[in-house]
């Protein structure tokens, strides 16, 4: 919920306001916060990626995380 409600809530009203320190606030939360489990779509995009069905430190935080998810919507043509 944070990385898909709260912190795009933050990043949006930051640049609405031309708040640049609550932008970079948000932005630097989004970095430090770790990934949460993996799932179909990312296993299958670090599989592209890399290859190998070994587990690979990929997915460090959950901005890669969420990077992965976008890259599989886009090269598959799902925008949801």
């Amino acid at each position: 919920m944070v990385v898909n409600v709260v912190l795009p809530f933050f990043a949006a009203r930051a640049y609405l306001l031309g708040d640049a320190e609550l932008g970079r606030r948000a932005r630097a939360l989004y970095a430090r916060i770790p990934p949460g489990q993996n799932n179909e779509i990312t296993r299958e995009v670090k599989h592209l990626l890399t290859g190998s069905k070994v587990s690979r430190p990929v997915v460090n935080s959950a901005r890669r995380q969420q990077r992965l998810i976008h890259i599989y919507r886009v090269l598959m043509g799902r925008n949801r």
